[in-house]
């Protein structure tokens, strides 16, 4: 729960807080509903303004800034559909040849994504495939990659935080991976708070820190030093 609004706001955030650029592949969600929550995040306006189910919409008052602020990034986040590894890997090598400083790449969602088959491949090799690609592709284009993954569904049946090993599909993921995140929400979620639990650092510490999570416009904050604090584990 919160995997693509995390890797959203760090893209939509840091294109427009620090300029730096972001191509995000969308694999699940349409464009359309990426802009609507990027305005949503931009603006710190409920999602429900976007939606166009039917109920009045205020569109001075919160869907035309919203939309302004996302088209004011137009020419730092870039959004695609591709869901082939191969044209990921294509594509992200001349976004960044034309982005040669810091930049993103998002990938929503790793599981999504088709890999290189041959004829007597499984979906677990395909997938170890695919974590291999986009660890070569951050290593070749020297700019970090967020690729969101699902978790098996063993966390939610026993009502706990996520571990390692609860990464879907392949256990290649865990071993590519440089940074893993798990996301808790679960039983703190009814007081607004989220749990990010660094379960993987290959160049740090482990440990979680807690942070208000805004519903309305899927947002995670930071909240005071005593209470945010990262708890360190061995």
């Amino acid at each position: 729960i919160g995997k693509t609004s995390l890797a959203m706001q760090i893209a939509v955030r840091g294109a427009a807080d620090r300029k730096v650029p972001a191509l995000i592949f969308s694999l699940e969600m349409s464009r359309r509903t990426l802009v609507a929550k990027a305005a949503a995040l931009l603006t710190r306006c409920d999602t429900g303004a976007f939606s166009f189910d039917g109920d009045p919409i205020d569109w001075k008052g919160k869907v035309d800034p919203g939309l302004r602020a996302v088209a004011a990034l137009k020419d730092l986040i870039r959004i695609e559909e591709f869901r082939n590894i191969g044209h990921i890997v294509m594509v992200s090598s001349a976004w960044r040849a034309r982005n040669p400083g810091p930049a993103v790449i998002v990938v929503d969602y790793l599981q999504k994504v088709v890999g290189f088959k041959t004829r007597d491949q499984n979906r677990e090799q395909e997938i170890a495939g695919v974590a291999s690609a986009l660890k070569d592709l951050a290593k070749d284009l020297d700019l970090p990659v967020i690729a969101p993954a699902q978790l098996d569904n063993d966390a939610a049946k026993e009502k706990r935080a996520p571990r390692i090993g609860d990464l879907r599909g392949s256990k290649a993921i865990e071993m590519e991976a440089d940074v893993i995140i798990g996301i808790h929400r679960d039983r703190l979620a009814a007081r607004g708070i989220a749990d990010l639990i660094i379960l993987k650092n290959r160049n740090g510490a482990i440990g979680r820190t807690r942070t208000n999570w805004i519903g309305a416009w899927q947002e995670f904050q930071n909240i005071s030093d005593d209470e945010g604090e990262i708890d360190h584990d061995d």
